[in-house]
């Protein structure tokens, strides 16, 4: 961390000569941040007015400085320096946070083919720095890679990209390579104090991460079918027969694994689904629907909670859990399904489904009209609302001062429709979003407590990785 830490400050007193002012502007704004958390620590902990701050604009910041500084390293040295204090200070507060930045910045610095050695060497820094931290690894095992809530499992890519880090390109092993080794030599230090340290009486404890753990695996390996082939996907989980609509729903609900793009795409298609051989003796009555999807649409929209909801953040929370199809008539079922189950929840928002529909429609027209940069001539407020004259039951108009509100809130806010969302892509909803999850509980994990599980992860990365520079 010393290294780490006097390599952000030569860039403050002028040693850089690659910084100019803007990006010194930029990096004494993030150092005097990090250096205020790392000063104020033990006040920091205790105070729910900072926390708020960290959990929004410090760690959102930090992200967004990591993916947007052209890879410059006394900048990302400082990121680094951030992370390391939130997860020592902070994780527990910060469940999804740390997991977009762990990913984001050391993992993606790692996996990046373009980063630079002295870049790659950092993120090896940054792992092997985290792994010195008596709780990080059993933390990062049980609130991740045993959590069915979580999509990532951050102890195993963790160990993916130091395995991969080891091997020297050439037969050369330089700095990237060697920061590497300490990194996993670091991990199998600790998790062999861990091994030592564990307490009798953790066996119910280990065999619930060890069921937790099994769980998740499954939930990945149906998700890497159904993002195949949705249909072969539902076709091969017996588990989900006699299958139903809303229990399918449920199904692609809750598994973070299944890609946006082919939830999407199973959504807005006509799929026919045949009911497996292993499930025949459970299936009620033959086959499902030939419009199973289309059921299975509605079961899903139906799962959203819109009472009071504004329209314009209604569409925002579907269009954010899938993505949209390219086909026209896909698309058009879809917006049927959302305008039907809004205005069932909200009857008095308008005389009718259809008005929503159209509504849906020329949100999005505006989305792509005010955020498309080949788009040069905008829409301006007076132009949505004309476009919208007369979309009420009977041609009736809707309030001006309704539209307005809903211009004002795309204009100020896109909606972003993309497949899998990065964190360059995230908004201020989708950020929103992502601060919310933090009500999952946050495992901490004291006294030494690990999972046979997540020792097989460490020492059979380890073990051969260092088997490898020994050859």
């Amino acid at each position: 961390q010393m290294c780490i830490r006097d390599r952000s400050r030569s860039a403050l007193t002028g040693d850089e000569k690659d910084v100019d002012a803007a990006q010194r502007d930029q990096l004494l704004a993030i150092w005097l941040t990090v250096s205020g958390l790392e000063v104020l620590s033990q006040e920091v902990v205790g105070s729910d007015e900072v926390l708020a701050v960290i959990q929004q604009q410090v760690c959102q910041t930090l992200m967004a400085v990591a993916r947007n500084c052209k890879m410059l390293l006394h900048t990302l040295c400082v990121v680094v320096r951030g992370i390391i204090w939130l997860f020592e200070y902070a994780a527990h507060n910060l469940k999804q946070q740390m997991a977009q930045l762990i990913l984001n910045v050391p993992i993606m610095l790692l996996e990046n083919p373009d980063a630079p050695p002295e870049v790659k060497q950092l993120g090896f820094d940054c792992l092997g720095s985290l792994a010195h931290l008596p709780d990080f690894l059993p933390e990062l095992y049980v609130n991740y890679d045993c959590c069915p809530a979580s999509p990532e499992c951050l102890l195993e890519r963790t160990m993916q990209a130091l395995h991969k880090g080891v091997f020297p390109v050439d037969g050369k092993i330089g700095g990237p390579h060697s920061s590497a080794l300490h990194a996993m030599v670091a991990t199998l230090a600790s998790s062999l104090q861990r091994v030592k340290d564990s307490p009798v009486g953790c066996q119910e404890f280990n065999t619930r991460m060890v069921e937790a753990r099994r769980s998740k695996l499954e939930q990945r390996a149906a998700a890497s079918v159904f993002n195949t082939s949705p249909t072969k996907g539902l076709e091969q989980l017996p588990s989900l027969w006699p299958l139903d609509s809303s229990k399918a729903a449920t199904f692609l609900h809750q598994n973070k694994f299944i890609h946006k793009k082919a939830l999407g795409e199973f959504f807005g298609s006509r799929s026919k689904i045949s009911i497996p051989e292993q499930a025949r003796e459970t299936a009620l009555d033959g086959q499902p629907p030939p419009d199973f999807s289309k059921q299975t649409l509605q079961a899903f929209i139906r799962s959203f909670e819109w009472a009071c909801t504004p329209f314009d953040r209604a569409l925002r929370e579907l269009l954010h859990s899938f993505r949209l199809p390219g086909e026209a008539q896909m698309i058009d079922r879809i917006m049927e399904a959302f305008a039907a189950w809004y205005h069932e929840c909200n009857p008095s928002a308008f005389a009718s489904p259809d008005t929503g529909y159209t509504l849906a429609f020329s949100l999005m027209m505006l989305n792509t009209d005010l955020h498309n940069a080949s788009i040069k001539k905008k829409m301006t407020c007076a132009g949505f609302i004309k476009n919208n004259r007369g979309i009420g039951t009977g041609g009736a108009d809707l309030e001006d001062e309704f539209l307005s509100e809903l211009f004002d809130s795309i204009l100020k806010n896109e909606i972003r429709m993309v497949s899998e969302q990065l964190p360059e892509d995230l908004g201020a909803f989708e950020w929103e979003q992502l601060v919310q999850k933090n009500s999952d509980r946050y495992l901490l994990r004291d006294a030494g407590v690990w999972g046979h599980h997540a020792e097989k992860l460490v020492f059979g990365s380890t073990w051969s990785g260092l088997s490898l520079i020994h050859i």
